[in-house]
């Protein structure tokens, strides 16, 4: 046996155990489908983001693929393609309901195109998971809406911050709304209530 300069026999290295990994799941996609994103991927690198976007809407409705339909919403939200980011983040959000950016995309986006309800569904996801939340921009995009939309808003922030007391987000937002429905006595009190008792 071969035996190290000293005499004592070399001692075998033992190879680090690799850690199990999961396997990658990676979806299975026809033939028109690669060639599509193939396409649409070179035209990205050619700067022609119309065609980029147009394929990979399609495919992102056609294959329901999440990975598909977040590469979408990013190519819209980057061109301000505002429907085709809205109906993208849609598809994100309903084919990756554990992914918190999915749904905080579905919600800025809904908020966007004026459906608050809906929005704060979305965003009652994200603050359920423990993600970032923007209920602040939800009560701001609804400054130019009419009282009713106002109110229809209030009433889900309303809803909310019974299950979500101490939520600065919510109670902001509430505030914002307040104030701009004319409320703006009603706002100061919410907002140094709250002040008040994080104090103690």
């Amino acid at each position: 046996a071969p035996s190290s300069p000293d005499g004592t026999p070399p001692v075998e290295e033992t190879a680090a155990t690799p850690a199990v990994e999961t396997p990658k799941v990676y979806a299975s996609f026809n033939e028109e489908t690669v060639y599509s994103l193939l396409v649409a991927e070179l035209a990205g690198q050619r700067n022609r983001f119309d065609i980029a976007l147009g394929n990979y809407v399609q495919q992102a409705n056609a294959t329901q693929d999440a990975a598909v339909s977040e590469r979408a919403f990013r190519i819209a939200e980057y061109l301000g393609a505002e429907q085709a980011a809205l109906d993208t983040a849609l598809i994100w959000a309903k084919n990756a309901p554990s992914n918190i950016d999915a749904q905080r995309a579905a919600a800025m986006q809904l908020a966007r195109g004026g459906r608050y309800d809906e929005a704060m569904q979305f965003m009652e996801k994200v603050l359920q998971a423990q993600g970032d939340t923007h209920f602040d921009f939800l009560a701001l995009s609804a400054a130019e809406t009419d009282p009713d939309t106002r109110n229809g808003l209030l009433q889900s922030f309303e809803r909310l911050l019974v299950k979500y007391p101490e939520n600065g987000q919510l109670l902001f937002g509430k505030a914002l709304l307040l104030h701009q429905d004319g409320r703006p006595q009603e706002a100061l009190e919410l907002l140094e209530a709250h002040a008040a008792s994080e104090q103690e």
